[in-house]
């Protein structure tokens, strides 16, 4: 799993790789390895945690993020943020919860901006047949889809 995540790390654009660090209440701390991610881009995020805490949560982008631990004994918990294509530029949150040793609730979040991806772009031309089929070609299509 380490060798997996050292891939990840070795793909990211070395301007990308400025770490965030968030101390949160409880002892918690919330780990990104970039404070800004362009379009289409991956973050590695973990969660550093005492004993006590439990049920960790996480949420990116409206979405559950899923958490794991390297070993049962681990205090780290990992997660892989996928910046999508289309997401506006922006500040966006990564949102933590857990419950303490007592039960209660809290949260906390690190913040990423997202920059504008840039792709490489290659326009096509196919003929005219392969975009608008002829009658025959309709009704052959007809009969197929039925």
């Amino acid at each position: 799993m380490l060798a997996a995540l050292a891939l990840v790390s070795l793909v990211l654009p070395c301007q990308a790789r400025a770490q965030v660090l968030t101390k949160c209440v409880g002892g918690l701390t919330l780990k990104l390895n970039a404070a800004s991610a362009g379009q289409g881009s991956l973050l590695l995020a973990e969660v550093i945690k005492p004993k006590n805490v439990q049920d960790v949560t996480g949420e990116w982008g409206e979405r559950a993020t899923p958490l794991w631990a390297e070993g049962s004994s681990s205090n780290t918990l990992h997660s892989l943020l996928g910046v999508d294509l289309e997401k506006a530029p922006g500040k966006y949150e990564w949102k933590v919860s857990w419950k303490n040793g007592a039960g209660q609730a809290a949260s906390c979040s690190a913040f990423v901006m997202v920059r504008t991806g840039k792709f490489p772009t290659e326009n096509l031309k196919v003929e005219k047949q392969f975009v608008e089929p002829d009658r025959s070609e309709e009704r052959r299509v007809g009969k197929e889809c039925r």
